[in-house]
């Protein structure tokens, strides 16, 4: 009788574990699992380059192969929870689509990352220098430190009623 009722337990709290997990992927390795072929296409854009006709031009596939490396190298450590969704209005990044999903990879101002993720509808800093590089040179950004005046944009919305 013991042994029935630690076996049903035992299960039950396996079973509650296995409840207790989303089934969502961590951050990290969603970005460590990226392969250059699960890429749709990946735009940088940039609000110095907004009127530009080449404004949003993608990424081409040598470009997308080292923008994937880049991601594949980020570790956990790379990642921090934004939980308090702190930060500033960015003015350049990366859209990224892959099946049917977009995800934004932009800049950031917060303590723990230049650059910012939504995923799995949490907003998570990354800290590394050498993707937050790459993604200002591919939006046009100055990457030798100095900053680039940013115009403000207004856009209209039209009211429905």
């Amino acid at each position: 009788m013991k042994k029935m009722i630690s076996l049903i337990f035992t299960i039950t709290l396996a079973l509650a574990l296995v409840g207790c997990s989303d089934g969502k992927a961590k951050v990290w390795e969603w970005a460590q699992g990226l392969d250059h072929e699960d890429i749709f296409s990946a735009t940088p854009w940039s609000q110095d380059k907004i009127n530009q006709d080449d404004a949003f031009a993608a990424l081409n596939d040598t470009q997308t192969l080292e923008l994937v490396t880049l991601l594949n190298k980020l570790t956990k450590e790379s990642f921090t929870h934004n939980k308090h969704l702190r930060g500033g209005t960015s003015t350049y990044g990366m859209q990224i689509d892959i099946d049917g999903q977009t995800y934004y990879l932009n800049e950031a101002n917060g303590p723990h990352g230049s650059l910012e993720l939504s995923y799995n509808e949490k907003l998570w800093w990354i800290d590394s220098q050498e993707l937050s590089d790459f993604i200002r040179q591919m939006a046009g950004k100055d990457t030798a430190g100095g900053e680039k005046e940013v115009r403000v944009i207004s856009i209209d919305y039209p009211y429905y009623n």
